[in-house]
């Protein structure tokens, strides 16, 4: 069903309203995560997986809301989320795991985006395309799949960033 604005007002309110609904959806999401998957997960994969998705949220929050107190603490919290998540990723998985390269993409876009960093995004991105390259050639078919999408997602963020950056 279309709804008809009349007025800014009207406008204004359904933003209000729209945004209330995203806060309140991520805020029951990030306590899904805090107090039951992220506890209950055994893998480093898993582990990997929820922080970088407790990152995520936190930085959704934080790209909507203005960047005040509030957004400062929310990128606050997605950063120690994405850096526990790259301590145990850069530790227990592979270079090329997919869940790895999934969360160097959306660490990289915290920086660029959230943290204004585009000098850290790109160092991030372009040492994750490094290292998974560096054994792409010794990983089998179905390893190489999983890993293809989130390298060139990698590459095709690189080649946007630097485009942008001073020479």
């Amino acid at each position: 069903m279309s709804r008809e604005f009349k007025t800014p007002r009207d406008v204004s309110r359904c933003r209000e309203k729209i945004e209330q609904e995203l806060i309140h959806g991520c805020e029951e999401i990030l306590e899904l995560l805090t107090r039951q998957l992220i506890p209950a997960a055994i893998s480093s994969e898993a582990q990997v997986f929820y922080l970088n998705m407790r990152g995520d949220y936190y930085r959704y929050l934080a790209e909507f809301l203005d960047i005040d107190r509030q957004g400062r603490n929310l990128a606050q919290r997605s950063l120690e989320a994405y850096t526990s998540a790259m301590a145990i990723a850069s530790d227990k998985l592979s270079a090329a795991n997919p869940v790895r390269l999934g969360l160097a993409l959306n660490f990289a876009v915290y920086y660029k985006e959230i943290a204004n960093s585009r000098s850290l995004a790109c160092d991030i991105a372009s040492q994750a395309v490094e290292d998974a390259m560096r054994i792409y050639g010794v990983l089998d078919e179905t390893e190489s799949g999983c890993a293809a999408l989130p390298i060139r997602l990698l590459q095709d963020n690189l080649s946007l960033w630097r485009l942008d950056m001073p020479a």
